[in-house]
């Protein structure tokens, strides 16, 4: 979390938070707007080498623009080069970006830098509780369909809905109020794309203006941000508070002169608390508390010249933090999937294989966050100084830092991060409600500490932080090295006791708890690889700052400064630092831990619910009783160990996991227990008592009667399809259960011959595109990331169209068929980014049914090459790993051959974004 000092109202024109500064750098607003180019309406432009790019990418949820940095270095020579990628995530209240100091060691080292900003500075890069109990308004009016019924004109007649906008034409000078239906609330977002069509007037009196109203009342009283033009041409945004009849002015900010009102800019206006903050073309440029209004409905507004309002928006933004987040880095990813030609002798491309995450404050929580939860994404994590406990840090800053005597900072601290951490809760304080309880453990890294278990981490903390408390005394902090041998450092002198009581260490807690198994220990007395440094070193993570001889630290630290100011020579020191500790850590692990022999997963909620390959579905979601499965894999002995505590079904990937089940006669054996040790500080108790086992891969049904399944040595029922075989209701109360099965004679890929790993290249397969043109990009993947078994996989990629619905596909050579008979094809898909070009809302959100998936089908051919005709499965859509698509259909009659066909769908005409991958497909003949 990072803040800036303000009192009872105070304008920054734009701060910008540094990828490592806990200080907010107050810069010029006419500097930093983004160039109208490069508008959330507009498309991203092409990526160029050299130069910090602002791409504004679209969540997957709901369609908000997300902004975001990407930086690509001039590195390679004469062939496409993969090129590491560093992920580096905000502080609190401000954007994110590549910095100077982060594109000079991209530059040094060759990294690719993707800084993402968000829809919200305030998101804790959590997924917020939509608690019922307290509902905030999710409005999207984007007049599509020039429909205005949800809107009343509460001053003014002369508002219509012309082009796809809401139009106010009256011209006089007077303020003319359009309100929105079912938009009240207290902590939400109210947003709009507001264009100046005619500002001339007959009175010479030339000024106009345009805004937004947010916590109306019923008798109209407001608080009004709005975009002004003065009758001299100069232009500001202003803040306003109407109450009882009277305007009050609560602040006023200049734009530059070039900033145009004629063309569409985005007002955005955050409330939540006593706090109110203003953002034009996502740029934060003004912020006031006041008690005056907590609630109230959303309005736009406008004043002596004709407007439009376009894309209206009001919604609780905390809800997607992590999902933005994500939807960011994948874009990017997309965006740096192919060649990006940087001269004509070199071209750059991501590789996947090593893409490592930082951040600072509320980075840091983030970088935890996403750490935890996508340990089979993130290659390296270096969380610096991020709370890695939300409830604590919210009772931390509520206790220490009250709302009194005129405290800035203490103000700042208490009516921005407690109130942003009260809305991610839906309204509810923590420990409220056991939703939102179960959300902020799901959230905080302390709690899910097992996730990281093939992670190397490089954490960050000072000593003695008084805004995310760490500890105050000496003491011995004790990490696991790579080498997993303990190293054990002490701490250096005493640091004074604050006047106020210290939280207890979360570090302290974690010390002798097993589970970051790659955790390296980096202080003033030791490095990253444990080797102890001279006493001279300042180089280090742990807080160097001399307290009592440097009253300015009062109140403690909350940043390794001065080790990350730009203003300290060498600009790159601190970013250097974090860069090679990332290369000092990927010495073992060079590149992201993409086949583990042992995974662990923690989860309290059902959408983080698997790594590499494991999935599980807990049989308590969100109700405060976690799930955790610990797997261990024994490829030489055909073996899997599975200890899971409170898991309703454990699913794990046999075929991604290289356990053989199609040599005859080879035996699968899977032991099952509670014994889920070594545990965090959190002990689970198993209360489930049981756990549906679910083996995914490549079946045979027509052969059930041939497979031997049994428990304990005894024949035990199952189910199975063409790619999964289940058991049911395993018992983990009494010891350690063991299930064999016994692999059958005779089973037969019809595909077997064709290529159907992709081993071989694409020989056997051809691309087609049905209802247009071919086009879009079918390739030949052969990135560790992208193959579910063996090395290769398949890919469609922004396949386009002419026509709807269409249908870009491979489709295999052609195999014999008999009309009549039941056949099952099968593969495994993964997706990234999948969606529509065109895409419908429905409530707030995407609706499922515009959007684009990936799917397997049958096609059926006559014995003269003639369609038959074809049936699809079901799909996946946006970002999902590697998943198991199945269909089972009768062949038509008169048809003799068929070919597997593996398609991305889209439902309109337009096409699709992202890929597509498929591996391992499979047709066989099922039973009479």
């Amino acid at each position: 979390m990072h803040s800036s000092q303000r009192g009872a109202f105070s304008i920054n024109l734009h701060r910008i938070l540094s990828f490592l500064l806990a200080l907010a750098l107050v810069v010029s607003f006419v500097c930093l707007l983004p160039p109208r180019q490069a508008q959330a309406a507009s498309p991203s432009p092409p990526i160029e080498y050299n130069k910090v790019m602002t791409r504004y990418y679209k969540s997957s949820v709901d369609g908000v623009t997300l902004p975001c940095n990407v930086y690509v270095p001039n590195k390679g020579w004469w062939t496409p080069v993969r090129l590491p990628v560093w992920v580096d995530l905000h502080a609190y209240g401000g954007p994110g970006g590549v910095s100077g100091y982060m594109k000079q060691v991209a530059d040094t080292y060759g990294v690719i830098c993707v800084a993402p900003w968000g829809r919200n500075y305030r998101s804790f890069y959590a997924d917020g509780t939509d608690n019922p109990a307290s509902p905030e308004p999710c409005i999207v009016d984007d007049f599509n369909n020039n429909d205005t019924s949800q809107w009343t004109p509460a001053i003014g007649n002369q508002w219509s809905a012309s082009g796809g906008a809401h139009i106010q034409s009256d011209m006089s000078d007077a303020w003319k109020v359009s309100t929105r239906a079912a938009s009240v609330g207290s902590n939400y977002t109210a947003s709009a794309d507001i264009k100046a069509l005619d500002s001339s007037s007959s009175d010479g009196y030339n000024e106009y203006t345009a805004g937004l109203m947010v916590r109306r009342q019923a008798n109209g009283d407001c608080y009004l941000v709005d975009l002004d033009c003065t009758n001299s041409g100069k232009k500001y945004v202003r803040m306003y508070r109407f109450k009882g009849g009277r305007w009050t002015l609560l602040g006023l900010a200049q734009l530059p002169d070039t900033f145009d009102l004629k063309q569409s800019h985005n007002l955005k206006v955050v409330c939540f608390g006593d706090t109110v903050v203003a953002q034009v073309d996502l740029i934060q440029v003004a912020s006031f508390q006041d008690t005056s209004f907590l609630s109230g409905g959303v309005a736009v507004g406008s004043f002596g010249g004709k407007h439009q309002f376009d894309n209206v928006r009001v919604q609780n933004e905390t809800l997607y933090g992590e999902r933005d987040t994500l939807d960011c880095i994948n874009q990017a990813l997309e965006d740096l999937s192919l060649n990006t030609i940087v001269q004509w002798w070199c071209s750059i491309r991501a590789d996947t294989s090593k893409v490592y995450l930082s951040g600072a404050s509320m980075g840091g929580l983030g970088a935890w966050i996403l750490g935890v939860h996508y340990p089979d994404f993130f290659a390296c994590l270096h969380p610096g100084y991020g709370p890695t406990d939300l409830t604590e840090n919210y009772n931390w800053i509520k206790a220490q830092y009250p709302d009194q005597n005129g405290l800035l900072y203490a103000r700042e601290q208490d009516s921005n991060i407690a109130e942003s951490i009260n809305t991610l809760n839906g309204g509810l304080e923590p420990d409220q409600n056991v939703g939102v309880t179960s959300n902020m453990h799901e959230y905080s890294a302390r709690y899910v500490l097992e996730n990281a278990l093939n992670m190397p981490v490089r954490i960050e903390h000072p000593e003695y932080d008084t805004l995310v408390p760490n500890a105050t005394k000496p003491m011995t902090i004790k990490w696991l090295r790579i080498d997993k041998r303990w190293v054990v450092v002490k701490s250096g002198a005493q640091r004074p006791t604050p006047s106020y009581a210290q939280a207890q260490g979360i570090w302290q807690t974690w010390a002798s708890t097993p589970g970051l198994y790659n955790c390296v220990p980096e202080t003033n007395l030791y490095d990253s690889n444990g080797n102890k440094r001279p006493e001279t070193a300042t180089l280090g993570i742990w807080d160097n700052t001399d307290y009592s001889a440097n009253p300015s630290y009062t109140y403690g630290a909350h940043c390794a400064a001065p080790i990350f100011s730009d203003t300290v020579a060498p600009n790159v020191t601190g970013a250097t630092n974090i860069w090679l500790s990332f290369q000092r850590q990927n010495k073992k692990y060079a590149s992201l831990h993409n086949d583990p022999n042992d995974v662990a997963n923690r989860t309290y909620d059902n959408k983080h619910n698997g790594v590499w390959w494991l999935t599980m579905e807990i049989a308590y979601p969100d109700q405060d009783k976690p799930g955790l499965a610990r797997i261990h894999r024994d490829t030489a002995a055909n073996k899997v160990n599975v200890h899971v505590k409170n898991m309703k079904t454990t699913t794990l990937d046999v075929k991604r996991m290289k356990i053989d089940t199609s040599t005859a006669g080879k035996i699968l054996t899977v032991t099952v227990d509670a014994n889920t040790a070594p545990e965090s500080e959190f002990k689970i108790t198993d209360t489930f008592h049981k756990t549906d086992l679910k083996l995914v891969g490549e079946w045979y049904p027509a052969s059930k009667g041939q497979y031997q399944v049994s428990l304990d040595g005894k024949p035990v029922a199952f189910d199975m399809t063409g790619t999964a075989l289940t058991i049911p209701n395993v018992d983990t109360t009494s010891g350690t259960r063991t299930v064999a099965v016994t692999i059958p004679a005779g089973l037969q890929n019809m595909l077997a011959s064709a290529n159907s790993g992709f081993e071989s290249g694409t020989t056997g397969w051809t691309k087609q595109m049905y209802s247009g043109t071919l086009n879009g990009i079918f390739e030949l993947n052969s990135e560790a990331f992208f193959n579910h078994s063996g090395t290769r996989s398949i890919r469609i990629k922004d396949a386009l169209a002419t026509a709807a619905p269409y249908m870009g596909s491979w489709q295999s050579g052609a195999v014999t068929v008999q009309g009549g008979k039941t056949y099952t094809i099968s593969a495994f898909a993964k997706t990234r980014n999948l969606n529509s070009v065109s895409r419908t809302f429905e409530n707030g959100k995407y609706s499922p049914g515009s959007n684009s998936s990936a799917e397997v089908g049958i096609l059926w051919l006559k014995a003269n090459g003639a369609v038959a005709g074809w049936t699809t499965s079901q799909g996946i859509r946006d970002t999902t790993d590697w998943t198991p698509l199945e269909l089972s259909a009768q062949a038509p009659a008169g048809a003799t051959q068929a070919r597997a066909v593996l398609l991305t769908v889209c439902p309109n005409n337009q096409g699709t974004t992202g890929s597509a991958w498929f591996d391992d497909v499979a047709l066989r003949l099922q039973a009479p």
